[in-house]
């Protein structure tokens, strides 16, 4: 999708507060920025998961970037088991807010493929939340709709 240069914003914000789950990969521009920025501001904290492309020093160089976002919002670096891969770990975050660095792992079976285990391994407590989310909405609008 192309969005107009002068006006992107205000369709990235309808697309976040449409989305299930947002993702957005973490970089240096005022866009990822305003993008972290606008997803911690419409979206219950289960829905955001940050994909972190970094190693250690350049993400601590990007959470001093972001220092102004919400506190709290960056965790430290975790390290693990090197993986060649460009995504080095992920940031999900609990019904409080509260936030978790997963380092990317190498799978010990040498036969398993290693970015989709490890990312199928590190997203797995963000994906339930995220359902235990969706049931709780769900549950939320049933009741609605029974009173109605």
């Amino acid at each position: 999708m192309y969005l107009p240069r002068d006006d992107w914003q205000t369709p990235v914000s309808t697309l976040m507060r449409g989305a299930s789950l947002v993702v957005i990969v973490l970089g240096k521009g005022a866009g990822t920025l305003w993008e972290i920025r606008e997803a911690m501001r419409i979206l219950p904290p289960e829905r955001l998961l940050l994909l972190v492309p970094m190693k250690e020093r350049e993400y601590d160089e990007f959470r001093a970037l972001a220092g102004d976002l919400t506190p709290g919002v960056l965790p430290p670096y975790r390290r693990s088991r090197a993986l060649s891969s460009r995504i080095r770990g992920l940031v999900h975050f609990g019904p409080d807010r509260a936030e978790e660095f997963v380092a990317l792992r190498r799978p010990a079976s040498p036969l398993e493929d290693q970015l989709v285990g490890s990312l199928d391994r590190a997203l797995w407590p963000a994906m339930v939340r995220l359902t235990e989310l969706e049931l709780e909405l769900e549950r939320r609008a049933d009741g609605r709709h029974a009173e109605a």
